[in-house]
């Protein structure tokens, strides 16, 4: 009796670390992870190079899209040819639109899969237009990150 009642408080401490280190994990991912948002407000505010644009052409994307998202054409171009700095909007809408690109990818699983989805016009979004297309507004991209949710969370309406 007194072995099953050791047997049983050694099966009951070793779960109960389990539980603990999993805890202490978890709060520290939490703690950490507002320390990666603060990183990306400050690359945001200096702002960022216009060369990050082209991971997401390398991706597949559209340039021309790409920087119609991101600011006027003219001046994008300019910055990329002169590696200038990006300004505080344009360098905000490129993170947002990163963003958005990245969790496409984690959603779907690889980089091909999100881009088709981005681009590829959808009956459930506004006007039947294309993920990407919407990204130009803030509201757009609530749209777009409400619809990833959905999808993987296995909302299909």
């Amino acid at each position: 009796m007194r072995l099953q009642a050791r047997k049983m408080k050694g099966g009951i401490k070793s779960k109960n670390s389990a539980v603990r280190k999993m805890v202490v994990k978890t709060v520290t991912r939490r703690i950490l992870k507002p320390l990666r948002h603060v990183e990306a407000l400050e690359a945001v505010r200096s702002g960022l190079l216009p060369q990050e644009l082209n991971i997401l052409i390398e991706r597949g994307y559209a340039r021309a899209e790409l920087v119609r998202l991101v600011g006027p054409r003219s001046t994008i171009e300019r910055k990329l040819s002169g590696s200038i700095r990006l300004d505080l909007q344009e360098s905000d809408r490129l993170a947002r639109l990163s963003r958005i690109i990245a969790k496409a990818e984690a959603v779907f699983g690889n980089a091909e899969k999100a881009r088709h989805w981005m681009e590829r016009p959808s009956s459930r979004l506004p006007r039947g237009e294309s993920p990407l297309s919407l990204l130009d507004t803030d509201g757009g991209t609530q749209v777009v990150t409400e619809r990833l949710l959905q999808i993987e969370h296995g909302i299909f309406a």
